[in-house]
């Protein structure tokens, strides 16, 4: 309810952002320039409002994009540092929205300035549409937790225009750079609210999946028993025994050896081969060891490479 009367204000009472960069691209201005102009302004007519429903390239005119590279250079400055500036919008943020304060986890320090060196990166970027498209996309993969909805993205762009204009001398923050603040917030919110309803729900479904498949391999590792001690003799004469049986295995090892040197393609990590019986597989890896068998590509050793690391790439 605070978000819509400000939103109303931007877009119906006053002048427009977008009407504003118009109004000074059309001054004294090339007919080619113009053109050029009026074709940007349609695609970024599109971010006047918040909309999830896609996602793709955005490219910010030229004069906008230097506009607001100098608008957020001078209010860096104008406050001394990027801690500075962070710690001033975010005041100004939960002022207006004390709600939004329960949705950050880290002190406000820690999201001042993760916001701010976020927020920087993304402004330099702003004349190359398709670098653009993917920092935003990235940074909304790491926002897939928060419930980013179009009431919070007005709350971010109104507080950010507003500690901006309130710290600059009056008169620098113009029409372009206002509209190019309201047109990039907006489209930042776009991308998360996308990202989140394509993506989150698969990504939390392979985590689930992973998480009752380590559970399985756990439950199915045997638990080792201890043995009773036993006395002087008996570890002597069992002693002998396990020389017995070293030596002997050793001899076999050796025959078996030779005779895999020559039925070498026929066999396999799993062992698969014409005269060894088939092992059931009873966990995750040893079935995808399994089906890379029945495939070919039982003797890969990268299948052994992926399974160590599976863990590291879906967590």
């Amino acid at each position: 309810p605070c978000a819509t009367p400000r939103v109303a204000n931007c877009w119906g009472v006053m002048e427009s952002p977008l009407a504003s960069f118009e109004h000074e691209s059309d001054a004294g201005s090339e007919h080619s320039e113009e053109a050029e102009s009026e074709g940007n302004l349609e695609i970024l007519e599109q971010l006047k409002e918040v909309d999830g429903s896609d996602f793709k390239e955005v490219h910010f005119p030229l004069a906008m994009s230097q506009e607001v590279q100098s608008a957020w250079a001078a209010w860096i400055k104008q406050a001394g540092s990027k801690e500075v500036a962070g710690d001033n919008f975010f005041t100004q943020l939960f002022d207006s929205a004390p709600s939004l304060q329960s949705a950050f986890r880290s002190p406000k320090a820690v999201i001042s300035m993760r916001f701010m060196t976020a927020l920087s990166q993304l402004i330099v970027l702003l004349d190359n549409a398709t670098v653009l498209k993917r920092e935003i996309e990235a940074l909304a993969f790491k926002h897939l937790d928060a419930e980013v909805t179009a009431v919070k993205v007005a709350f971010f762009r109104e507080a950010l225009i507003e500690v901006i204009e309130e710290s600059l001398v009056e008169g620098i923050l113009s029409g372009s750079a206002r509209g190019g603040f309201y047109c990039l917030v907006n489209y930042i919110g776009s991308a998360f609210i996308y990202v989140h309803r394509e993506y989150a729900g698969r990504i939390r479904l392979v985590l689930n999946s992973w998480n009752a498949v380590q559970k399985t391999i756990e439950a199915a590792e045997p638990v080792p028993v201890p043995l009773p001690e036993e006395g002087k003799e008996g570890k002597e004469e069992e002693g002998k025994q396990q020389e017995d049986q070293d030596a002997k295995g050793k001899k076999h090892d050796g025959e078996e050896e030779e005779k895999g040197q020559a039925n070498n393609e026929k066999e396999d990590i799993f062992g698969l081969d014409d005269k060894n019986p088939m092992r059931v597989p009873s966990n995750f890896n040893e079935m995808i060891l399994f089906n890379a068998s029945v495939m070919g590509y039982g003797s890969c050793e990268w299948m052994k490479i992926m399974l160590t690391q599976f863990d590291d790439m879906v967590s």
